[in-house]
């Protein structure tokens, strides 16, 4: 298990606002493992480096075992919430990351 707000390695190549934005993403998305995905996932965070080795970054997926996603585009969008919550998570979680993507390879039927 990492604690990513106070990993060396992160503290070492971003200042605090950067470490808690990557913490606060990771926190959303397994949040969102344990809710939607019914606790059967994982997050995969992976450091990287450029070539030049002057820059690095974080890249963090989260897998789950969940329905999928109804709507992709519905799910990043402010409010949006099929779960009863105030939506902000994925919208949130996406706004602060340099690059997001969403990937759903069950769609959730609607009943």
């Amino acid at each position: 298990m990492v604690n990513v707000q106070f990993n060396k390695r992160l503290e070492a190549s971003f200042g605090k606002t950067e470490v808690a934005m990557i913490a606060t993403v990771a926190s959303e998305l397994g949040r969102n493992i344990l809710k939607y995905g019914g606790g059967r996932g994982h997050l995969l965070v992976t450091w990287f480096e450029d070539a030049t080795g002057r820059g690095g970054g974080v890249e963090i997926q989260a897998v789950d075992d969940g329905p999928g996603f109804v709507d992709v585009e519905a799910a990043l969008r402010d409010h949006y919430s099929t779960g009863g919550t105030l939506g902000l998570g994925l919208p949130g979680a996406s706004s602060r990351a340099f690059m997001f993507g969403l990937a759903t390879a069950r769609p959730c039927l609607e009943t």
